[in-house]
């Protein structure tokens, strides 16, 4: 697992949705992969946050992968306003980014500003 701390902190807004990402991707990992080895990575790339979870397993078609896993993946993906990639061959592993755009500035009010 490799996470930069100002990455993480860049998700709390959104912690639940993408620990719910997390969960889908690992265990899409567990039941399909055959995988020995998965990394976590979170890192930031302005002017997103990139959360990735590779596997060393089977691989598959992403063309083909039209599972209930992989929909909701995508769902969530877009009700945070990111973008979700799919990169495999059969054989040889897998990869899930998610990219997550940093969090739009809330304008000021009109309470907020000096009179």
């Amino acid at each position: 697992m490799e996470l930069e701390p100002n990455a993480v902190a860049a998700l709390e807004p959104v912690a639940t949705d993408i620990v719910q990402i997390v969960r889908e991707a690992l265990s899409n990992v567990r039941r399909h992969a055959r995988a020995r080895r998965v990394a976590l990575t979170i890192r930031e790339t302005a002017p997103a946050t990139v959360l990735e979870v590779r596997d060393d397993g089977r691989g598959f078609s992403p063309e083909a992968a039209q599972g209930l896993g992989l929909r909701n993946l995508r769902t969530r993906a877009g009700l945070l306003g990111g973008q979700l990639e799919l990169h495999s061959e059969p054989g040889k592993g897998s990869l899930v980014r998610l990219l997550v755009p940093e969090p739009r500035q809330q304008p000021e009010s009109a309470e907020s500003l000096p009179a």
